[in-house]
């Protein structure tokens, strides 16, 4: 089923007009904890509802895309409208940002928390300095557990972002998991985002059980695993660097055990010139070996959007994991597996999940 979309006001949550006339130029894109651009041209004809302008103002209006009839309607994903160029012609090429942009737009002010939940800090500075009078409606949702407890003070000359201010955050050793979506009210019709924050986003399967879907090649409208062995991409001998010349030159290297039928490939990097003990350049060489040590191998795959038990925003979503399970005349072998999907890209008709890591 394609996707469908309308314009919404920012300030309030209110539908201001259907926008039969969008049509995406990119997959949409949602990542957890971090903010996606996208692109798409809005189409102005003689049965365009007049409510258009309003719904296309840049900074105060969002395009949201969703599936569904009326009454079930799924969100699949919303930008603001960030520049919406007009010339002579009948087309509009959109800019868009999904909503943690908005975030990058407003500042951290003076805060003091002692020995509080950082989940209860997240809410504050979003409370405080982003959903404040003014600011756009946003509702805060701790999912989850208690959070590990911080101790923190911004001011208002760091002139933080509330959205760097947050990233920092969730970058500390066991910080807190955030990410944004949007809330369809059918009670008032009201469209408004919300900020979704705990220790992790989305969940994981009880010890011992299958999670809640798995995909397999009867689901899937495509399915990709590059065997990519490219410069920098494949290497079986890894030399991490330190700083200094010649001789003097601080280095250490990770040997693959099995080349798997290759001849020797090396790649030599410098993860931080300011590494100078040879053990952590060790420790840096056998992560980038594990990483590229049979070359690119992620398994990438797309369904229909809104397939009854695999719906997005309805059977699973972002921070959730997920199974995969798919054999083909090019992948002779079965290849199954499970992992944690941190984002997505959706099209007009499919959704990619974003898999961490899903070596095969």
């Amino acid at each position: 089923m394609s996707l469908q979309w309308l314009a919404v006001d920012l300030l309030t949550g209110k539908i201001l007009c259907d926008l039969p006339g969008l049509d995406s130029k990119d997959p949409f894109r949602r990542t957890l904890g971090q903010y996606e651009t996208s692109t798409a041209t809005f189409t102005v004809s003689d049965t365009t509802d007049p409510e258009w302008e309003r719904g296309l103002l840049e900074g105060g209006a969002a395009c949201i895309a969703y599936t569904g009839q009326p009454g079930l309607e799924t969100i699949v994903w919303g930008g603001i409208v960030t520049q919406a160029p007009r010339n002579l012609g009948n087309t509009i090429d959109l800019s868009l940002i999904t909503v943690e942009g908005y975030l990058d737009r407003r500042y951290t002010g003076a805060y003091v928390a002692t020995s509080r939940d950082q989940n209860l800090i997240v809410q504050d500075l979003v409370q405080q300095f982003a959903a404040d009078t003014g600011g756009l409606p946003i509702t805060v949702t701790i999912v989850g557990g208690a959070g590990a407890v911080r101790t923190v003070q911004y001011n208002d000359y760091d002139d933080k972002t509330v959205y760097s201010t947050l990233t920092a955050l969730s970058a500390l050793t066991g910080g807190p998991e955030w990410t944004m979506d949007w809330m369809w009210d059918h009670s008032t019709q009201l469209i408004t985002p919300v900020l979704y924050v705990g220790n992790r986003i989305g969940s994981s399967p009880p010890a011992g059980l299958a999670p809640a879907v798995t995909f397999d090649e009867t689901q899937m409208t495509d399915a990709k695993i590059p065997h990519d062995w490219s410069a920098k991409t494949g290497a079986n001998i890894v030399t991490a660097t330190g700083p200094g010349q010649g001789l003097a030159r601080v280095q250490s290297t990770a040997v693959s055990t099995a080349f798997a039928g290759r001849p020797k490939y090396e790649l030599r990097y410098a993860p931080d010139t300011s590494i100078f003990d040879s053990l952590t350049l060790a420790n840096h060489a056998a992560e980038t070996l594990a990483a590229v040590g049979n070359g690119n191998q992620q398994f990438q795959f797309a369904v229909q959007n809104n397939l009854p038990g695999f719906q997005l925003g309805l059977d699973w979503f972002i921070g959730d994991d997920l199974g995969f399970s798919v054999q083909s005349p090019t992948i002779p072998t079965p290849i199954t597996g499970v992992s944690r999907c941190v984002g997505y890209e959706a099209s007009d008709t499919t959704v990619k999940p974003l898999l961490v890591n899903p070596g095969v």
